[in-house]
């Protein structure tokens, strides 16, 4: 049978994905005072209401700093996990289809396009193109439509519990990453379910 496999990719299939303690020792401004105003994910970006210019006029105004580069952009040094490639690639070669459903900012959606990050996966979500983020349930569904496909057919990892614990309440049957050999344990486990041969 083939499922739907949705991955999430910041700290599952890339890590050192964090720019907040960048921009803080950059700026000098206390990392713990950034994430309040920006929080874990810049909600606004990562939704698209609101544009890499806007933020950074709005930012500047309340730390009143003067910004003179995408901090956004030049902070971001993601390095991708060769064995979660590898893993897509097995789940792939087993006749899955494999996508990517992230919390991602243009400029971020940008950088992993140009380096090649996304060219394992069949199609990538991107909530910034799709005006509707995790743990709303809306993107969820936006996933499914768009592929045609079932929750109870489809399989879905992600770092964040919150996350992990809505794509559930769709349906969708759900891992928390914790690292990798735990995730192919899992998967290796109930694999059986989804007849997936590749080990």
């Amino acid at each position: 049978m083939s499922m739907l496999f949705i991955f999430d990719m910041g700290n599952v299939v890339s890590h050192k994905v964090d720019v907040i303690s960048g921009i803080s020792s950059t700026l000098g401004i206390p990392e713990e005072e950034i994430r309040g105003y920006c929080g874990e994910d810049f909600k606004e970006l990562t939704k698209g209401t609101i544009t890499t210019e806007q933020f950074w006029q709005e930012f500047s105004v309340h730390f009143q700093v003067t910004i003179e580069e995408d901090y956004l952009t030049t902070c971001f040094h993601p390095e991708v996990d060769p064995r979660m490639i590898a893993l897509i690639w097995d789940l792939k070669s087993s006749h899955h289809r494999v996508v990517c459903g992230t919390n991602t900012i243009e400029s971020h959606y940008r950088f992993h396009q140009a380096n090649g990050d996304y060219y394992v996966f069949d199609k990538v979500y991107a909530s910034h193109r799709m005006g509707t983020a995790k743990p709303e349930y809306d993107f969820y569904h936006y996933i499914l439509r768009a592929e045609k496909a079932l929750a109870e057919d489809t399989v879905f990892i992600d770092d964040m519990q919150v996350n992990v614990d809505s794509a559930a309440e769709v349906g969708i049957t759900s891992y928390k990453f914790v690292g990798y050999e735990q995730l192919k344990y899992e998967l290796l486990n109930d694999s059986v379910q989804w007849e997936t041969c590749s080990p």
